[in-house]
């Protein structure tokens, strides 16, 4: 995982991290839901249970953290964070203020 000078964790300004997904989400689902908040660049699933999606703009990723946080999809509640660079981990809380 990456760190910045200090020590400190570095997040990626335009990619959010989306856990909790249901089995056998589709990248077109993702697209759909997620494509009103911006351009999306990358949108890749990993079949795992979880997701990234890359925008074009921060302020996209911004608006789709804060609007899509716990969102119900399919009967499970999604969790949306900004993306860790490195790992892509997500941080432990998903409040999506992890800077960047």
């Amino acid at each position: 995982m990456a760190r910045g000078p200090g020590g400190e964790v570095v997040y990626m300004p335009t990619t959010i991290f989306i856990g909790d997904l249901p089995e056998g989400t589709m990248q077109e689902e993702l697209h759909a839901m997620f494509r009103r908040f911006g351009e999306i660049e990358e949108l890749r699933v990993t079949g795992k249970g979880f997701a990234f999606i890359q925008f074009s703009t921060k302020p996209a990723a911004d608006n789709a953290i804060a609007a899509m946080q716990n969102v119900g999809l399919r009967g499970k509640k999604i969790r949306v964070a900004r993306a860790r660079q490195g790992r892509g981990r997500v941080p432990p809380e998903t409040s999506g203020n992890g800077g960047g």
